[in-house]
C-alpha cells in the first residue's frame, strides 16, 4: 500500500513539472507589442501577437531588452508567427541581441516596407517574409548560408536583392511571385537553387549579377528556367555576358535557357544535350562531336551553327527559326546533314570543319592582324587585346574560329 502511494505521488509530481515551467512564463507589453519573459532562462522573446492587437502595431522598434519586476531580460527570439498578419506594420528594426527568428515571423505583413535585420543573425526561416507585398528591398545578414523555402514568396514589390557570399542554397519557392524583382546578385558560393531567382513578368527583364562565371557554370537549378517564364540578362562584374565558352567537365547547359544577353556559345565534349530555348539574341552556336540532342527554339537571330558530330544529332526546331542561318559540319558530312529532315532546314550547309572540337589544341601561334576575343579556360571573357596577358593558357576566338593559346 505504501509503495502504491509513493508511486502515485511520484507520478503526480512528474505531471506537475511542465505546469511549473509554463507558469513561470510572463507576458509584457512594450509599445503595443507583447513579449514573453522567461525568468528561468533570463531571456525574452516576441510571441505571436494577439489578433485584436495586430491593427495597432504600425512600427516595431524592438529593444535589446525588456524590463519585468526590476530585471532586464535580453530579447533573443522572434517566435513563430510573431508578427503574422500585422497588416498595418510598416517598419521593423531588430537589434543584435536577437539570435533567431522563427517561421512565418512576418508572413502577410502586407504594408511592411522597411526592415532592419541584425547582421549577427546566422539564419533566416521558412516563410519569413511570405506575403510582404510592399517590401521593395532588404539587406540580408552576411552570416546566413541559405535562403529557406517561401522566404520571399509573394513579395510582389521586391525590386532588388543581394544574396551575400556564403549562401550555398536557395530552397523551393523562395522567390516565387516576385513580379518586380529586376536585380538579383548571387554569390560564387551558391551551389544550388530550387527556386526561380526572379518571377518578374514581361516587359520587365531581370538581371542576374555574378562575380564568378566558373561557379555560375556549375550552379544546379531545379527549374528548367532560371527566372521562371521571364527572359533574363547575365552581368559579370558589371559587364553584360554575351560570349561564352563552356569549360570542359560541365555536362548541363540548361542554366542558359532564356538568357537574352547571350550572343554566342561554344560547348565542350562533356555536353551531350544542348537546349537553347528562348536565347533570342543568340547568333552563333558551336557544339562538340559528342552532341546527341539539340533543341533550338525561340532563337530568331541565329546566323551560324557549327556541329562537329559526323552523324546528325537529334534536332528539335522549326524552319522559320533556322532558315537564315548557315550550318557548318565536318568535312565530308554535308550529304548526311542535307538528307536529314530537321538539319536540312538551314539556309545552307557547308562541310568545312576539322577536328573534334571548336577549340583546337594548345599552340603559340596567332594571326595578330585579325581582331580577337580572349577567354580563360573557364569561359570568362577577358578582353580583346593580347597585350599584358599573364603567362598561361587562354582560349582565343578570331572570327568564327577558336584555339587555345599558350602565353609563355
Amino acid at each position: 500500500m505504501l509503495m502504491k502511494s509513493l508511486k502515485s505521488l511520484l507520478t503526480l509530481l512528474l505531471c506537475m513539472v511542465p505546469l511549473t515551467i509554463f507558469a513561470k512564463i510572463e507576458y509584457v507589453y512594450v509599445d503595443d507589442i507583447c513579449y514573453s519573459v522567461n525568468p528561468e532562462t533570463g531571456s525574452a522573446s516576441i510571441r505571436q501577437q494577439d489578433y485584436f492587437d495586430r491593427p495597432y502595431i504600425k512600427v516595431a522598434i524592438i529593444p535589446e531588452s525588456v524590463a519585468f519586476k526590476g530585471v532586464d531580460y535580453p530579447v533573443v527570439t522572434l517566435e513563430e508567427r510573431a508578427f503574422y498578419g500585422c497588416t498595418e506594420l510598416t517598419k521593423v528594426v531588430i537589434p543584435n541581441s536577437v539570435t533567431s527568428i522563427d517561421e512565418d515571423a512576418f508572413r502577410y505583413c502586407s504594408s511592411l516596407v522597411d526592415v532592419t535585420l541584425p547582421m549577427s543573425l546566422t539564419s533566416l526561416s521558412k516563410g519569413m517574409f511570405d506575403g510582404c507585398e510592399s517590401l521593395e528591398s532588404i539587406e540580408l545578414p552576411t552570416a546566413i548560408t541559405s535562403i529557406p523555402e517561401f522566404c520571399f514568396h509573394n513579395c510582389k514589390a521586391l525590386k532588388s536583392i543581394v544574396i551575400p557570399e556564403g549562401v550555398e542554397t536557395i530552397e523551393s519557392q523562395a522567390f516565387d511571385y516576385t513580379y518586380r524583382l529586376s536585380s538579383v546578385t548571387i554569390p560564387g558560393s551558391l551551389k544550388e537553387t530550387r527556386s526561380v531567382l526572379s518571377a518578374a513578368e514581361y516587359p520587365l527583364i531581370p538581371t542576374i549579377h555574378i562575380s564568378d562565371l566558373d561557379a555560375f557554370f556549375r550552379l544546379y537549378t531545379e527549374h528548367s528556367n532560371l527566372c521562371g517564364n521571364s527572359t533574363w540578362y547575365l552581368s559579370l562584374n558589371g559587364d553584360e555576358v554575351t560570349d561564352v565558352v563552356v569549360p570542359e567537365g560541365i555536362d548541363d547547359i540548361d542554366i542558359w535557357k532564356r538568357c537574352e544577353s547571350l550572343e554566342s556559345i561554344t560547348t565542350p565534349n562533356s555536353v551531350e544535350i544542348c537546349n537553347f530555348d528562348g536565347c533570342d539574341n543568340l547568333r552563333f552556336i558551336s557544339m562538340s562531336a559528342s552532341t546527341k540532342i539539340v533543341r533550338i527554339s525561340l532563337v530568331e537571330n541565329l546566323e551560324r551553327v557549327d556541329i562537329y558530330s559526323k552523324e546528325p544529332p537529334e534536332l528539335s526546331t522549326v524552319e522559320w527559326i533556322v532558315r537564315n542561318a548557315i550550318l557548318h559540319v565536318p568535312v565530308g558530312c554535308k550529304e548526311a546533314y542535307a538528307n536529314n529532315e530537321e538539319w536540312s532546314m538551314f539556309s545552307s550547309i557547308i562541310d568545312d570543319l576539322t577536328g573534334d572540337s571548336k577549340v583546337d589544341e594548345v599552340q603559340n601561334e596567332v594571326n595578330y592582324s585579325l581582331p580577337c576575343e580572349i577567354f580563360n579556360l573557364q569561359g570568362v571573357f577577358l578582353g580583346k587585346s593580347l597585350e599584358n596577358l599573364p603567362k598561361g593558357v587562354y582560349v582565343i576566338r578570331q572570327g568564327e574560329n577558336s584555339k587555345k593559346l599558350l602565353i609563355k
